[in-house]
C-alpha cells in the first residue's frame, strides 16, 4: 500500500481531533482555566503536524526511516487528542458541579500552573487541604491542573519535534516540494468495447438478464422521464466484473442486430460531458475522428451527436460512473433517438444507480463457488496439464479468501503463477492482500479508488471498521455508537443530531457498495477484500482474536476485539488487567514479562458475545480481584457482552474518556456509583441485564449521555422512572418512560431542559402536574426532534376533575413535527385545541386513545393530511361517530389512513356517514372489537352501487363480538378484501375468509328471517366454500342492479370477459348452499381440476361453466341432487365419486342420454368410480365404462346378491384392474363372472361380513394381490385347508 495513503488517513485523524476539540467553547474554558498558553501552543503544534503531513500525502513511497517518523507523530496526536479530551472532562465537571462563574474564576486562580508549581515549591503536602476547600465536589487527583498543564507542555513538544525531524528528513531525501498543495486526484483508468477476456466466467445468468431487459423492456410499460431511451444500471464493488460482463453483453450478437447504433465510453471520474460526447461520436464513426474535434464547442458537438443518432435506435454503454453531476446535460442530444435506445451505466455507486436509473439496477455478487475456482485456476496454472496436489489444496485456500471477486483472482492468480513452488504458494497463503506487490489494475489498488473517492469524514469511519473480525454482521446502531465514541462524527448542523449525521456515513458506505444491507436481518456486512482495505489503512491499530492467541499484539494497536472466552482470559493474565489487592509492581501471575502492549494507547476492548467470566480469567476467583482499569484509563468503548460478572468494580470511574459502555446479557446486578464519573459516557446499554435491579443513585451527572438504554417492560429494572433531576442529562435523545411525582426531582419540568429529546417520549402519572402552565414548562413545543409522544393518565385514579385534566392537556401541546401520539386514561370530556381546532399536529402519522373514557366528541381527525394508523380503545362516553370525526373543509376523509381499530366501545351505538362523499379511499384494515351496543353501520357506502363508495382498498376486516348490529354491509364489498374474520357479529355466528377459504355460519336463535348477502364477483379464486344453515339465517348471492333497472345476479367471470385462472380443487360444502349461491360459486370459478360437492341438501341442480374442464368429480350427501346440466364439462371427467345422493343416477342417466342423441362419449374418459349403489351398474352408462380401471362399492347396505343386469355390466369393464367391495353388509356373493375381468390385478374385500365363498368359477389369473379384511366367512374358506383355499393359489400377495 502506497505510504501516502496510509499519510492521507492520519491526517484525517488530525482533523478528527480538530473538530472534536479546537472550538471555541473549549478554548474559552482554557483561557479561563490560565491553560490558554498551553492550549494555543497545542493547536499551534497540531496545526504544523496536519501541514506536513498534507505535505507527504501526494509523495513519492517514503521509507522505512520517515515512515517511523510518521508513526511517531501519530502517537503524539494520540497523546493529543487525549490530554485534550481529559482537559474537556474537566470542563464537563464544572458543568456537572453548577457553580457560578466567580466561584469558578476563584478556584481556578488557586488551582491555576503557577499557583500551583508554587504551591509545590512551599510544601508538597499542603496543597490538598485548600484544593479540596476550592473544590468540594471535585476527586482532587481528577482535578491536577499542573499534570494537565505538564502533559499539554509535553505533548506539544512531541508535536514540534516529530514534525522538525519528519520535515528535515523529507527535505533531505527532497521529498517535500516547493508546492505544499495536495496534487489533485486523477482516474487514469481506460476501458474500451473490447473484450478483455477470453472467456467469461460464471456470468451467463446476469447476461441473459440483461439481454432481456435491453430487448424487451417495452418504453410505453415505463414512467420514464427521458424522451426515447431508457438507463439501466450495473452496480457493484471495483473488481467485481462489471466492466468484463457489459463487454460481453455489447459484443452479444442479438444486441449487435437489435441496436444499429452502439458506443462506448469511459468515464472514469468527474463526468467530462465534452470529453465523454466526443468519445460517443469517436464509437460510432470514422468522423467522429475529426482533427479539430476537441477544439469545437460543446454545443457544435453535441449538435453533432444529435445528427448521427437521430431516427436511430442506439445502445451506449458508459462505463465507470462516479458523479452524476451534469448528467442531464450530457443526456440532451441522446433524446434523438428512437424509443427503445437503452444507455447502460457500471458504477460502484446504489446512489448514483438510483439517481439516473430507469430500470431497476442489477447488482452484481462475487462468482459462485465453482466457476470462481475455474477462474482462479486459470489464472494461476495457467495451461499447466498436470497441477501438483499440494498447490491446488493451497489455491482452494487462497481462493476462499478472495470472496468470489474475479479481479483478485487475475491479481493473486498472477503472482501465484509466476513461481509453482509449495514455498511461494504458502508465502501468499500466509500473508496479507495488501502485503503483495500490485500494479495499478490490480485488486487492492482498484479497491482504493472507490476508498479516495469517499469525503475524509467518512473515510474515517471505514477505516475503523477493521476493528471488527471478518465476516461480521453489523447492526446499524453499533456502528454509529462506534463511530460517535470515537469522534469520528461531527455536526454542525442544528437540524441534525449526530446519529443523524452517522447514519448517512453508513448510507453513503452501502451506497458506495463498501456495505452489503439484508432485508432479512437488516444487518451491515463488509465484503472481506474491502475489510482487508480497511485493515492496511489502519496500519496495525486494530487486533481481532479470531483464530490465534494475542501473542503477537504491538504497542500501535489501538482497538482490541476478542471473539474467544479462551483469548479473553489469556488478555486480562498476559496484560495483568487483574490485580489481587496487590501493589501494581509486584509480580502477578501469569504475566508474561516483557510483553509489548502499551496499554495506555487502547481506544476499544470488545468481548463480543464471548460468555467470558471474570472469575475464570484469574484462578483465585473473581471475589478477590478487581480490574485495574487505571491501565487502559484512554478507552472510548468498551464492551462486555454476555460477560458472568456479578458487578463492576469501582475503578470503572477512572475512565474519564469512555464513551461507549455496553454490558448486554450481562449478569451485572448493580453498577458502581462510580459510574456517575463517566461525564464523557455517551451510551450507556444494560438492555438484557436480567440481574440488574437499579441504577446509581448520581447517573444523572452524566452529562454528555445521549443514550441510556434499559429494557422497557423490565419489571425489575426502575429504568429512567427512578432517575431523579433526569433534567441534568440534557444530552439525552430518547426517554422511553418518565414518571412524574410532586416535589423536586422528578416534577414535569425536569424535561424541558432536554431539547435534544427525539424518537420517543413516555409521560406517566399525569395527574401529578397541577395546571397547565406546570404543562407548558414540559417544553414539549419546543422538541422539534420528537417522533413519538405517549401521555398517561393512572388508571386506578379516583380523584381529579375532568376540566382539570383538560387544562393539562392542552398544556402538552407538542411540536407540530410529531408523527405518533398515544393518550391512555384521559378523563376530560373535550379534545384539546391543538388536536381539535386548529389541527397544530398536522404532520402526526399514528393516533392512539386509550381508555379516555369521559372523551365524548371526537375532533376532526379526518383532516389530518398523514395519518395512516389510528386507534380507538375503551372510549367510553363515545355514543356516536359522525360527521365530526370526518372533519368540513377541503381536505376530509382521511386521505391517507390505512388502519381504523374500534374497541371495548361500550356505549358506542352508531356509526354514521355521509352521503356523496368518498371518505377513507387508501383503509386497508378495519377492527371492530367488543362493542356491544354498536347498532349502525355506514353500510350504504359500503356498498359498490354507490357513486361514493368507502373503503375501496379495504384488505382486512376483523369484527368481533358485535351482537346488536342491525345491517351487515355484503361482504366483500370490494376484491381486495381478502381477509375476514367476523365472530359473534350482528347475524354472523362466524365468518372466516382468507385467500383459499370462505365459511360462514350464522346466529342459531334467530326469531325471524334474516339474509346475509355475498357478492360472489368479488370472492374468485376460492378453493372452499363452507356455508352452514341455521333457523331463520339466510345466505343470497348480491343482486346488482341491470339494464331497466332490473335485479339481476351478480355478473358472472364469463360474461365480464375475465381471464380464467386454476385454482386446482374446488371443495363446496355446508347445507346453507343453496341453488343460487351453488350457482355463482360455479359461475365465478376458474379453470377446475376437482370439485366436490358435499352435504349441500337444498341443492337439486349442478350446472358447471362449460369454459371449466374438469378431471375429478366428488358428490357427497347431496340427496335432492337430481339435475346435471353440465354435458360439456363432464366429457373429460376421469374420476368420479357419489356417495349418498340417490338420486344423482337418475340425472346421470338423463345425462348419458342426452349425450348419446348428441353423439357425445360422456364417459369415454372415465378411469375412477367410487359409488355406493351397485344399481349405478344397471344404467346404460357402463356401456360406455371401456377404459374404467378403478372401482370402489362402498357402504351398499342394501343389495344382497347381483340381478343378472349386474353381473352382465361387470363382464364389460375389460379395463378393470382394481375393484373393492367395502362395508357391503348384506352383499352374500361376488360376481359370477369375475374371473372373465382379464387385466384384474387387485381385489379387496372390506366389512362385507355376509360374503361366504369366492365365486365359484374362481378368480381371474391376471390377479397378484388380495386383500380380505372383516370378511370372517370368506377368510374361513381361504385359510390354509379352506374350501376355496385353492381358488387363491396363483394370487402372490394375500392378507387376509
Amino acid at each position: 500500500m502506497d505510504s501516502g495513503i496510509v499519510v492521507s488517513t492520519i491526517g484525517i485523524f488530525m482533523q478528527v481531533i480538530f473538530d472534536k476539540y479546537l472550538s471555541s467553547k473549549l478554548e474559552q474554558w482554557a483561557g479561563r482555566a490560565n491553560l490558554g498558553g498551553e492550549f494555543q501552543n497545542l493547536y499551534h503544534q497540531l496545526d504544523m503536524a496536519k501541514a506536513i503531513l498534507a505535505s507527504l500525502k501526494g509523495s513519492p513511497v517514503m521509507e522505512e526511516g520517515i515512515w517511523q517518523l510518521v508513526r511517531d507523530l501519530k502517537s503524539s496526536a494520540y497523546d493529543a487528542e487525549d490530554v485534550l479530551d481529559e482537559l474537556d472532562y474537566f470542563r464537563l465537571i464544572e458543568i456537572v458541579d453548577g457553580r457560578s462563574e466567580d466561584k469558578f474564576s476563584a478556584s481556578m486562580a488557586l488551582s491555576s500552573p503557577s499557583a500551583l508549581r508554587k504551591a509545590f515549591h512551599l510544601s508538597g503536602a499542603s496543597l490538598l487541604p485548600p484544593f479540596k476547600k476550592a473544590r468540594p465536589t471535585f476527586d482532587p487527583v481528577s482535578c491536577d491542573w499542573y499534570s494537565v498543564s505538564c502533559k499539554m507542555k509535553s505533548v506539544s513538544d512531541r508535536l514540534q519535534r516529530a514534525t522538525a525531524h519528519i520535515e528535515r528528513v523529507a527535505h533531505f531525501k527532497k521529498l517535500v516540494t516547493d508546492d505544499m498543495q495536495q496534487p489533485k486526484f486523477t482516474n487514469s483508468r481506460q476501458t474500451s468495447s473490447l473484450l478483455t477476456e477470453p472467456e467469461v466466467y460464471g456470468r451467463d445468468e446476469e447476461k441473459s438478464t440483461i439481454v432481456k431487459m435491453l430487448m424487451e423492456t417495452e418504453f410505453s410499460n415505463i414512467q420514464n422521464r427521458y424522451k426515447s431511451f431508457l438507463v439501466l444500471p450495473v452496480v457493484g464493488i471495483g473488481g467485481v466484473g462489471k466492466t468484463t460482463l457489459v463487454q460481453y453483453v455489447y459484443n452479444d450478437p442479438a444486441i449487435i442486430t437489435c441496436f444499429k447504433v452502439r458506443a462506448w465510453a469511459c468515464v472514469s471520474g468527474f463526468l467530462d460531458v465534452k470529453q465523454v460526447t466526443i468519445d460517443i461520436l469517436q464509437s460510432i464513426d470514422e468522423e467522429g475522428h475529426h482533427p479539430f474535434i476537441s477544439s469545437l464547442s460543446l454545443n457544435n458537438i453535441q449538435t453533432m451527436l444529435v445528427k448521427k443518432l437521430e431516427g436511430r435506435k442506439f445502445l451506449i454503454v458508459l462505463d465507470d460512473v462516479w458523479s452524476c453531476s451534469n448528467w442531464e446535460l450530457m443526456c440532451a442530444p441522446l433524446s434523438s433517438g428512437i424509443p427503445g435506445s437503452k444507455i447502460i451505466i457500471t458504477t460502484r455507486h446504489h446512489s448514483i444507480a438510483n439517481s439516473v436509473g430507469t430500470i431497476s439496477s442489477v447488482t452484481l455478487r462475487g462468482l459462485q463457488d465453482s466457476p470462481f475456482w475455474s477462474f482462479f485456476r486459470q489464472n494461476a496454472f495457467g495451461d499447466a496439464s498436470m497441477v501438483d496436489h499440494n498447490l491446488n489444496l493451497i489455491g482452494r485456500k487462497i481462493a476462499n479468501k478472495l470472496n468470489g471477486i474475479p479481479l483478485a483472482a487475475k491479481t493473486i492468480g498472477k503472482l501465484l503463477h509466476k513461481e509453482l513452488t509449495t514455498e511461494h504458494w504458502m508465502s501468499i497463503l500466509d500473508s496479507n492482500l495488501w502485503e503483495l506487490r500490485q500494479g495499478p489494475e490490480d485488486i487492492m489498488p482498484v479497491l482504493l479508488l472507490s476508498y479516495q473517492h469517499l469525503p475524509a469524514n467518512i473515510q474515517r469511519c471505514f477505516v475503523f471498521c477493521s476493528a471488527f473480525p471478518k465476516d461480521y454482521s453489523f447492526c446499524e446502531e453499533e456502528l454509529i455508537f462506534s463511530w460517535m465514541a470515537h469522534g469520528y462524527i461531527q455536526c454542525m448542523r442544528k437540524d441534525k443530531t449526530l446519529e443523524d449525521t452517522a447514519r448517512e456515513y453508513l448510507y453513503e458506505l452501502a451506497s458506495a457498495s463498501f456495505f452489503q444491507f439484508s432485508t432479512t436481518d437488516n444487518l451491515y456486512r463488509m465484503h472481506g477484500l474491502l475489510h482487508d482495505l480497511a485493515s492496511s489503512l489502519a496500519k496495525d491499530e486494530c487486533f481481532t482474536s479470531s483464530d490465534s492467541f494475542p501473542e503477537g499484539i504491538i504497542d500501535v494497536v489501538r482497538h482490541l476485539y476478542f471473539l474467544s472466552p479462551d483469548h479473553a482470559k489469556f488478555f486480562f493474565r498476559k496484560f495483568s488487567l487483574i490485580e489481587h489487592g496487590s501493589p501494581s509492581n509486584e509480580s502477578i501471575p501469569g504475566r508474561s514479562p516483557g510483553h509489548s502492549l502499551e496499554l495506555n494507547n487502547l481506544r476499544t476492548i470488545w468481548f463480543r458475545d464471548s460468555t467470558i467470566s471474570l472469575s475464570d480469567a484469574c484462578d483465585d476467583g473473581f471475589w478477590k480481584m478487581s480490574i485495574n482499569y487505571k491501565r487502559i484509563i484512554n478507552l472510548r468503548m468498551l464492551c462486555l457482552n454476555h460477560i458472568n460478572c456479578e458487578a463492576l468494580p469501582v475503578t470503572i470511574g477512572d475512565l474519564i474518556h469512555l464513551r461507549y459502555l455496553d454490558l448486554r446479557f450481562s449478569d451485572i446486578a448493580e453498577l458502581p456509583e462510580s459510574v456517575r464519573k463517566l461525564y464523557h459516557l455517551q451510551v450507556l446499554d444494560v438492555r438484557c441485564c436480567k440481574n440488574l435491579l437499579k441504577l446509581p443513585t448520581g447517573i444523572n451527572n452524566l452529562i454528555s449521555i445521549r443514550h441510556l438504554l434499559v429494557d422497557a417492560s423490565s419489571k425489575s429494572l426502575a429504568g429512567y422512572a427512578g432517575i431523579s433531576y433526569i433534567g441534568k442529562l440534557t444530552s439525552l435523545q430518547e426517554l422511553d418512560h418518565f414518571n412524574v411525582r410532586k416535589g423536586s426531582g422528578f416534577n414535569i419540568a425536569q424535561l424541558k431542559e432536554l431539547r435534544d429529546m427525539g424518537q420517543s417520549l413516555s409521560i406517566g402519572y399525569l395527574e401529578n402536574v397541577g395546571s397547565r402552565e406546570e404543562a407548558s414548562n414540559s417544553g414539549l413545543r419546543e422538541k422539534y426532534r420528537l417522533v413519538e409522544l405517549n401521555l398517561l393518565w393512572n388508571n386506578n385514579l379516583k380523584n381529579g376533575t375532568s376540566d382539570a385534566e383538560i387544562s393539562i392537556l392542552e398544556g402538552l401541546q407538542p411540536h407540530q413535527n410529531l408523527r405518533h401520539l398515544r393518550i391512555t386514561n384521559y378523563r376530560g370530556s373535550a379534545s384539546p385545541t391543538w388536536l381539535a381546532n386548529d389541527l397544530h399536529t398536522k404532520y402526526l402519522e399514528s393516533l392512539y386513545l386509550h381508555d379516555c373514557l369521559g372523551w365524548e366528541v371526537l375532533p376532526p381527525l379526518g383532516q389530518l393530511p398523514y395519518l395512516k394508523r389510528l386507534h380507538f380503545t375503551g372510549m367510553g362516553a363515545i355514543l356516536c361517530i359522525g360527521p365530526e370525526l370526518y372533519g368540513s373543509n377541503s381536505l376530509m376523509g382521511f386521505p391517507c389512513l390505512e388502519e381504523l381499530h374500534f374497541e371495548n366501545m361500550l356505549e358506542w351505538r352508531s356509526w354514521c356517514g355521509v352521503e356523496k362523499a368518498c371518505f377513507f379511499p387508501k383503509l386497508l384494515t378495519l377492527t371492530i372489537k367488543g362493542c356491544p351496543n354498536l347498532q349502525v353501520l355506514p353500510v350504504q357506502q359500503w356498498s359498490d352501487q354507490v357513486n361514493y363508495k368507502w373503503f375501496p382498498c379495504l384488505a382486512m376486516l376483523n369484527m368481533q363480538n358485535c351482537p346488536n348490529i342491525d345491517q351487515l354491509p355484503p361482504l366483500p364489498h370490494v376484491s381486495t378484501l381478502s381477509r375476514i374474520s367476523l365472530k359473534n357479529a350482528g347475524i354472523i355466528s362466524l365468518m372466516e375468509l382468507n385467500d383459499e377459504e370462505l365459511v360462514i355460519s350464522g346466529i342459531s336463535d334467530l326469531m325471524l328471517e334474516r339474509r346475509f348477502f355475498l357478492p360472489f364477483h368479488n370472492l374468485r379464486g376460492l378453493k372452499s366454500f363452507s356455508i352452514t344453515s341455521c333457523d331463520n339465517f339466510i345466505v343470497q348471492p348480491l343482486k346488482v342492479q341491470g339494464k331497466h333497472g332490473i335485479s339481476e345476479v351478480s355478473t358472472t367471470m364469463h360474461d365480464a370477459g375475465c381471464s380464467l385462472s386454476n385454482i386446482g380443487e374446488l371443495k363446496i360444502c355446508g347445507s346453507g348452499i343453496s341453488e343460487d349461491v351453488l350457482h355463482e360459486i360455479l359461475s365465478n370459478t376458474g379453470i377446475l381440476d376437482c370439485l366436490s360437492i358435499k352435504d349441500c341438501p337444498q341443492v337439486t341442480s349442478l350446472e358447471l361453466n362449460p369454459m371449466v374442464r374438469l378431471d375429478y368429480l366428488i358428490i357427497e350427501d347431496c340427496r335432492a341432487l337430481t339435475a346435471l346440466k353440465c354435458m360439456k364439462t363432464l366429457i373429460h371427467v376421469s374420476e368420479l365419486t357419489v356417495l349418498r345422493s340417490p338420486k344423482f343416477i337418475e340425472g346421470w342417466k338423463n345425462l348419458v342420454e342426452e349425450a348419446e342423441r348428441s353423439h357425445l362419449g360422456i364417459t369415454a374418459s372415465l378411469t375412477r368410480l367410487h359409488i355406493d349403489d351397485l344399481s349405478f351398474l344397471t344404467m346404460p352408462i357402463c356401456r360406455t365404462l371401456v377404459y374404467l380401471q378403478y372401482l370402489m362399492i362402498d357402504t351398499d347396505q342394501q343389495t344382497i346378491c347381483l340381478t343378472s343386469e349386474q353381473e352382465q355390466a361387470f363382464g364389460t369393464l375389460t379395463s378393470l384392474k382394481s375393484l373393492v367391495f367395502s362395508e357391503c353388509s348384506c352383499l352374500r356373493s361376488l360376481p359370477a363372472r369375475l374371473h372373465q375381468i382379464p387385466f384384474l390385478k387387485s381385489l379387496h374385500l372390506s366389512s362385507c361380513e355376509s360374503i361366504d365363498s369366492l365365486p365359484h368359477l374362481g378368480l381371474p389369473g391376471s390377479l397378484e394381490r388380495l386383500f380380505i379384511v372383516g370378511c370372517d366367512l370368506l377368510r374361513e374358506k381361504c385359510v390354509e385347508g379352506g374350501t376355496d383355499q385353492h381358488k387363491i393359489a396363483h394370487v402372490t400377495e394375500i392378507i387376509l
